[in-house]
């Protein structure tokens, strides 16, 4: 079953997917400019599935939805690793978060596929990821890992 939200995530995980294989093949600028957008990338897609996805379908089918949460804070934890690791370990941190999104965008398509998953306002959804996605290209996004709550921005 296709829908315009699950159209709209799969374009996005499969932009994701090619970039982290591009990645692992690229040298020099190429190489270093695909490091330092796929995490921000990365970090907008767990962002809009954590905070607005996954909440909408927990309210239709809670129960399959624990797996989903504990690999994007796996992922998350990936990427910190990432961010501190030496450069012979980054290269299998990387290898790692490939993998690890494989698996996880996989399950949040089997989520979309869900019966309960119908019954989402997909259309709202969506408008309301794109109008987080355009907040952010303009250089409004909130990290509270960075910038917690009740601290001075950075």
């Amino acid at each position: 079953m296709h829908t315009p939200l699950r159209d709209w995530f799969s374009r996005w995980q499969c932009s994701l997917l090619q970039q982290l294989g591009e990645r692992a093949l690229a040298s020099g600028p190429r190489r270093a400019a695909l490091e330092r957008r796929l995490p921000l990338q990365l970090e907008q897609l767990w962002k809009i599935e954590t905070q607005l996805l996954l909440p909408a379908l927990q309210a239709l089918q809670p129960q399959s939805l624990s797996p989903a949460a504990q690999e994007v804070e796996a992922l998350r934890d990936v990427a910190l690793l990432l961010e501190r690791s030496e450069a012979p370990n980054r290269e299998l941190c990387w290898a790692v978060m490939q993998r690890l999104a494989q698996l996880h965008f996989a399950r949040v398509d089997e989520l979309l596929l869900q019966p309960g998953a119908a019954r989402l306002d997909a259309a709202a959804l969506l408008a309301e990821a794109q109008d987080w996605l355009a907040q952010w290209a303009g250089g409004d996004i909130e990290d509270e890992d960075r910038d917690p709550v009740g601290q001075p921005p950075r």
